[in-house]
């Protein structure tokens, strides 16, 4: 009969667990490189950029939203005109048609 292994039950690799048990959280984190210090210009170069292009998108997506807004009143104040202008065609010849004819018509 062959010899079992024993299951880990992590789902993962070998942590380093001699107990054959899941590996609690400082042998996990003793096993990982310390991250590489960043130096204070960098982290300020980091931030401006993220800033920088946060204003970015932000001004993009103003400028869009400008863009349809602008589109949606246009739109709107064609339609009014639309709608209003055969009342005004109607009322200004009906104004003028019934009058006398002065100096300043001709």
């Amino acid at each position: 009969m062959a010899n079992k292994k024993p299951h880990s039950h992590g789902g993962g690799p070998d942590t380093g667990s001699t107990s054959g048990s899941i590996p609690v959280l400082s042998e996990v984190v003793s096993l990982r490189k310390p991250a590489p210090a960043i130096g204070a210009e960098r982290i300020a170069a980091l931030q401006s950029e993220i800033v920088s292009q946060t204003l970015k998108t932000a001004e993009e997506l103003l400028h869009a939203a400008a863009r349809e807004i602008e589109a949606t009143l246009l739109e709107r104040v064609a339609d009014q005109l639309r709608a209003r202008l055969p009342e005004i065609v109607d009322r200004v010849l009906k104004e003028r048609l019934t009058q006398p004819d002065t100096p300043r018509d001709r």
